[in-house]
């Protein structure tokens, strides 16, 4: 539940991914935080709750536990930092091909302590790149003196660095610099523009931004889900409104979920919460496309953003598996008569219908304001609440920021109890 752990962790196992390693998570002793690691993608795990320790082989783990805590979030958890790689670039000290490498190791240990030295053309354009550390192991290998010493640079430096243009967001040059080879993994990056130098980016920086944007990003988590929470999400939506793209909103809420979590306690409605975050998010990265955003407003309201073309799909996938797996929250006998007992504002038992999805699209297209957005999503999910059991309707007037504006229509589908109906 602590965003910033959260952050920190997921930085981790990016960085392992990119080069090779594995992390193993001790100490798991809930379903909570097997479900958690594992959505973070995190490989390998030991605790009580798998197995108590054994020998010489460990009792096998119910399948169902490791199934429980399978997938990952979609959107929030792909890092996106919009910053240029120039931002990050200090001022490089170039030699030309013709340097001995005895002038560049002085320049490497004099007094300044630089780290790199970028070698350059005569046109200023970069041809190879010397890290400190790799002339020092070359320089103190067998007869590394007498081979190098007092020859040109161009025999000891990495004739192919790894470069960037200065416009190049950070995360690209992250990817890129993560999967070069291991010996290389922590060279410095040869900034340039139109192909002259500009500087280098330390891999130590990079990865400081990269962390620090995520910790910015997980304040504004939903601590629940760790789905974004209202700060990001009005983001996401100002950015699209602005973007002139054409998309769907979705706006998501549970059906008589307060009356259950008034009888069932917070512990079973945040379990519930999460079942819907989870395959929301399933959805998304099943049907829906690259780029597609799904949001945690608070307490059972989410937001979701898709093509107009994917969205339909998108919700009947929701709807048809939030129908099938929410019902796992009710006794056999609630199952069986179709609604639970809860009481209502005045303390009476009362029947609810079991605990349903209702789903409202929008379509935006062209500059959309907030406003017009909140008001044509209230109007439609409160139609979206009228229709029994789980449902999407889509808004069937023109988008908004189209013109001219088509007669007012709304089209509504349920699942699993009545046909695809307008009205």
């Amino acid at each position: 539940t602590n965003p910033v752990k959260r952050a920190l962790l997921e930085t981790f196992v990016t960085f392992a991914d990119k080069i090779g390693c594995r992390l193993i998570a001790e100490g798991i002793e809930t379903q909570r935080e097997l479900t958690t690691l594992t959505q973070m993608g995190v490989h390998l795990g030991q605790g009580f709750h798998l197995a108590r320790p054994s020998h010489p082989k460990p009792e096998s783990v119910p399948e169902s536990v490791l199934r429980a805590g399978s997938g990952k979030w979609g959107g929030f958890q792909e890092l996106k930092c919009s910053i240029p790689i120039r931002d990050l670039a200090d001022s490089a000290h170039a030699v030309e091909p013709e340097t001995q490498v005895s002038e560049v190791k002085r320049l490497l240990h004099g007094a300044e302590a630089i780290s790199a030295v970028v070698v350059v053309d005569v046109e200023e354009r970069p041809v190879g790149l010397v890290m400190s550390h790799h002339l020092d192991r070359a320089l103190s290998s067998p007869y590394g003196l007498s081979l190098y010493f007092n020859r040109d640079v161009r025999r000891i430096m990495d004739s192919e660095p790894l470069t960037a243009d200065a416009d190049t967001p950070v995360e690209q040059v992250a990817r890129a610099a993560m999967s070069r080879e291991k010996f290389k993994i922590y060279d410095h990056i040869i900034v340039t523009e139109r192909g002259n130098l500009v500087g280098i980016a330390s891999v130590q920086r990079i990865l400081d931004t990269l962390a620090a944007v995520q910790v910015e990003m997980a304040k504004g988590a939903n601590p629940l889900t760790g789905l974004p929470g209202n700060v990001l999400i009005e983001r996401e939506l100002e950015t699209r409104a602005g973007s002139g793209v054409a998309h769907s909103i979705v706006y998501c809420d549970l059906d008589n979920f307060k009356a259950f979590n008034d009888i069932n306690g917070f512990t079973e409605g945040d379990n519930l919460l999460l079942l819907l975050a989870r395959i929301l998010s399933w959805a998304v990265r099943r049907h829906g496309g690259q780029g597609d955003f799904v949001g945690h407003v608070g307490g059972d309201d989410f937001v979701l953003i898709t093509s107009q073309e994917r969205v339909e799909r998108v919700c009947t996938a929701v709807v048809r598996c939030f129908g099938r797996l929410a019902r796992g929250f009710f006794s056999p006998e609630d199952q069986a008569r179709g609604y639970f007992l809860s009481r209502n504002r005045k303390g009476e038992s009362t029947e609810y219908p079991l605990v349903s999805v209702s789903l409202a699209i929008v379509d935006c297209l062209g500059q959309c304001d907030l406003v017009s957005i909140g008001h044509r999503a209230a109007e439609v999910k409160a139609y979206a609440k009228n229709i029994p059991g789980n449902a999407f309707v889509r808004d069937c007037r023109a988008p908004i920021g189209a013109t001219p504006p088509l007669p007012p229509l709304l089209s509504g589908m349920e699942w699993p109890d009545e046909r695809p109906k307008m009205g």
